[in-house]
């Protein structure tokens, strides 16, 4: 059952998540709406806490033994062997796939006895992995949490089908986690702690900042009244007072760090899904499960390589073939099973006639496996074009494990999602929303106040995806009629494990794989579309819709590597435009990986306002989920959407611009004119009819900085009272909180470049001050007071600029002037 709290007076959230032990990303990933804005938050809210769940200990349980060394004790033998011409009972024929087309063995009583038995612990083995698929998470409503949990019980099979040897895998099993797989889902108090306190110091850091420069400001129009020298005080006091209240919580986190960690299950130790600081070991098997064709069952049983490897020895070859190589190339299927018979006749003395599989034998048909095995290897594809037979290692565990899936049409791919088989083809066709349809919860990645790695939970992504799993490999792959397949690691394993990844091969087909598997040839591809889910802006609304980002196709996708906690990025390559995706939006948690999936149309406009939301909600930090070539692309057709004829003025201006082209995007940077550039501004942010779905408060600080530099430059025979109220209106509506607005100081220049340093603060103040007057400034003094005042992280609504136009008749004296200095100096105006 979801816990919850009722906010009180004087909490925050991160408070709340301090006081109860959660980390703050997932506060904010349980209560969506608080994303946008984490700190407006009213006495009486209710916030969901995660579910506290007793984190009880998942014992790793051990249902087959590994395989024995030597054959069990007979209980009755006899001292000496039966003479070799005393002839011999056969009690089955088999084919072992992959091995040569006419290749087949006589087993005796005993031997079929062991085969039954080893068959029997492989079904054992698969019927736990049933069990499994029945409990896959599956449905519209499937959560994060349930896939994790569920994840665990994945896990605990898979050590125990490695332990036994029926999978073989390629990197050690540590005994704790494979004793305690909860731990690699339950997140320790200390890293909860670590993630908050480190919140915590970063804020603390943003009002000592904010504290010098209040205390530093002293402008003389600051000091001309003493209301705003009131202000002034009260400003310097609410402040010390916050640093206070964050010291203290930050004590109190402190305190929290060594006690004992409190029962919940929502926090996920993704290390240990990954092979990342794992020892590789040498494979325990040579493969994985040997498929083998059994006459007397007329189906095939699976057994472990290392029981085949063992018991191979004992089983009777038949050397002489001739009949049955015979009836395979005239393609006599009647005749083949007579053909086997004569066979083992003319090499085995045997009472075959009488024997135990002589009627099976009398009766077969040899309609299956390795008939069809025999006809893929003689032709690849029948007269349709499709491959007859899988004969691969990966093909043949595929089949082990499909059995139990395809006998319900779900592939257990973390999710119960609906699949269609072909198991002779040893393929998997899969259509689902992943890693499941209500999206995983997406982190923006940043730099904090402190120089330190930060995230912050920020909306939903799913990918509706195409999946085909293949075990083609070798020659079977460079000749296949619809091209390669892309290759991953084992991903057939994709089916077994929770270790998933992706990869991309050289000509753009995005593929996965599954980590610690062996068999580096297997493939599958992935198509689909990226979609995006804003956070809601309130609970009591619908979800907003998910908006297709990207799509993932065939080919066209590159290679391309996320930094450290990124999930996803905005990246330029070229003229192109990338979404470059984590391995953790496609599979969840544990998913390795990356790729990038070039970006069409108007798709780059639905990232690019993830973009502006997402640096807004982290306070304009440095944001690892864009390239500085793409963040460059975004500030200056942010820019000449306002200060060029780039696009036609219209309320989409601002979409429209980021939507052109680099090229053209930088064509125009390059040929700029800042008089012209003056005009154009003062126009189109006093007419504020441009900003295309986004706010006014989500213009990037390097944009403003750059409109600012332009707007305070006074020109000759220009009309500056345009400018001087467009600034007013522009900090207005744009600068809601004093991060942002020291942001803005610091990049006032005509790039936008930051400037380091707590003197060029003052520097650019003080050019704004000084194109202000009057009323303005004192207007505008008190507005920097205010915004000091103000919790940076509220957004507050857009209040009414601070615009005090000249008199009629000064403002008509200055157009008469300008007209006059015109006319007499024709040509000067440009």
């Amino acid at each position: 059952m979801s816990q919850s709290y009722i906010v009180q007076s004087g909490d925050t959230l991160l408070k709340i998540a301090i006081d109860n032990d959660v980390p703050f990303t997932t506060l904010l990933e349980l209560n969506p709406k608080y994303q946008p804005n984490p700190d407006l938050i009213h006495v009486g809210d209710s916030i969901h806490l995660p579910e506290e769940i007793e984190d009880e200990e998942v014992e790793q349980t051990n249902t087959v033994e590994p395989i024995s060394k030597v054959r069990p004790t007979a209980e009755t033998c006899t001292l000496m062997a039966a003479p070799e011409c005393e002839a011999k009972e056969v009690h089955d024929v088999v084919f072992v796939t992959g091995e040569a087309m006419t290749d087949f063995y006589c087993l005796d009583e005993k031997s079929i006895q062991y085969m039954d038995e080893e068959a029997k612990c492989m079904d054992s083995l698969l019927e736990g992995y049933a069990t499994l698929l029945k409990e896959t998470p599956q449905g519209k409503n499937v959560t994060k949490q349930q896939v994790e949990q569920h994840a665990k019980k994945r896990q605990v099979w898979l050590n125990d089908a490695s332990n036994a040897g029926a999978i073989c895998l390629v990197e050690s099993t540590e005994a704790k986690i494979g004793r305690k797989v909860a731990s690699a889902f339950g997140g320790s108090t200390e890293k909860k702690n670590d993630e908050n306190i480190k919140r915590v110091d970063a804020r603390l850091e943003e009002l000592r900042k904010k504290k010098t420069f209040v205390e530093e400001y002293s402008d003389t129009f600051f000091l001309e009244e003493d209301s705003l020298i009131e202000l002034r005080r009260r400003v310097l006091t609410r402040i010390q007072s916050e640093i206070d209240d964050l010291t203290a919580l930050s004590h109190t986190v402190a305190s929290k760090k060594n006690s004992p960690e409190k029962p919940n299950n929502q926090s996920v130790n993704t290390d240990n899904f990954n092979s990342e600081g794992k020892n590789l070991v040498s494979q325990k098997n040579k493969r994985h499960l040997v498929e083998v064709y059994s006459v007397k069952h007329d189906k095939y049983v699976y057994l472990r390589s290392e029981f085949v490897e063992q018991e191979q020895k004992r089983w009777k070859p038949v050397y002489k073939r001739s009949n049955t190589m015979q009836a395979l190339e005239q393609n006599d299927k009647a005749g083949f099973a007579k053909a086997i018979k004569e066979d083992i006749k003319n090499n085995i003395k045997t009472s075959l006639k009488d024997g135990p599989v002589a009627m099976k034998l009398n009766e077969w048909k040899a309609d299956g496996g390795h008939w069809r095995e025999f006809q893929s290897k003689k032709h690849l594809y029948n007269d349709d074009g499709k491959l007859q037979f899988a004969i691969s290692k990966e093909a043949q565990l595929f089949r082990w494990g499909a059995q139990a899936a395809a006998t319900v049409k779900k592939a257990d791919i973390g999710i119960g999602a609906e699949a269609s088989f072909s198991l002779a083809e040893a393929t998997v066709a899969i259509k689902a929303y992943i890693p499941y349809q209500s999206g995983y919860p997406v982190t923006l990645s940043y730099i904090d106040a402190k120089g330190k790695d930060a995230t912050y939970s920020f909306g939903c992504f799913r990918l509706n995806s195409s999946m085909q799993l293949s075990a083609f490999t070798g020659v079977m792959a460079s000749v296949m009629v619809k091209g390669e397949v892309p290759k991953g690691d084992g991903s057939i394993g994709v089916l077994f494990s929770p270790r998933v990844g992706v990869s991309t091969s050289a000509k753009g087909q995005v593929g996965f794989k599954a980590e610690g598997f062996a068999g580096a040839q297997a493939g599958g591809e992935l198509c689909g579309g990226v979609e995006w889910q804003s956070p809601p802006e309130d609970e009591q609304k619908l979800k907003p819709e998910f908006k297709s980002l990207a799509e993932v196709k065939g080919g066209g996708n590159i290679a391309a590597g996320l930094g450290s906690g990124a999930d996803f990025q905005l990246s330029l390559r070229g003229q192109k435009f990338y979404f470059v995706c984590s391995g953790r939006l496609v599979w969840g948690v544990g998913g390795s990986g990356s790729f990038g999936a070039v970006i069409d149309g108007g798709e780059i406009w639905e990232l690019a306002k993830i973009i502006l939301k997402g640096l807004q909600c982290v306070g304009y930090r440095q944001l690892g989920n864009i390239d500085k070539l793409a963040y460059r692309h975004l500030v200056r057709a942010s820019y000449l959407a306002f200060a060029s004829d780039m696009v036609q003025y219209s309320d989409c201006a601002l979409q429209k611009a980021i939507e052109k082209s680099v090229e053209k995007v930088n064509e125009f940077w390059d040929e700029r004119d800042r008089q012209k550039e003056a005009e154009y501004l003062a126009q189109r942010i006093l007419e504020q009819s441009i900003y295309s779905e986004t706010e006014p408060n989500q213009l990037l600080p390097e944009v403003i900085g750059i409109m600012l530099e332009t707007l305070v430059e006074e020109f000759l025979l220009s009309m500056n009272e345009k400018q001087e109220m467009a600034i007013c209106v522009l900090l207005k509506q744009s600068t809601y909180n004093w991060r942002k607005f020291e942001e803005i100081l610091s990049r006032m220049n005509s790039t936008g470049e930051k400037q380091i340093g707590e003197q060029v603060l003052f520097t650019n103040l003080s050019r704004i001050n000084e194109i202000l007057d009057g009323g303005q400034q004192r207007e505008f003094n008190s507005w920097v007071c205010s915004l000091a005042e103000d919790n940076d992280q509220v957004i507050s609504t857009i209040l009414t600029p601070f615009t005090s136009p000249l008199p009629n008749d000064r403002f008509e004296k200055k157009q008469e002037l300008i007209a006059m200095i015109k006319e007499s100096n024709e040509g000067m105006y440009v």
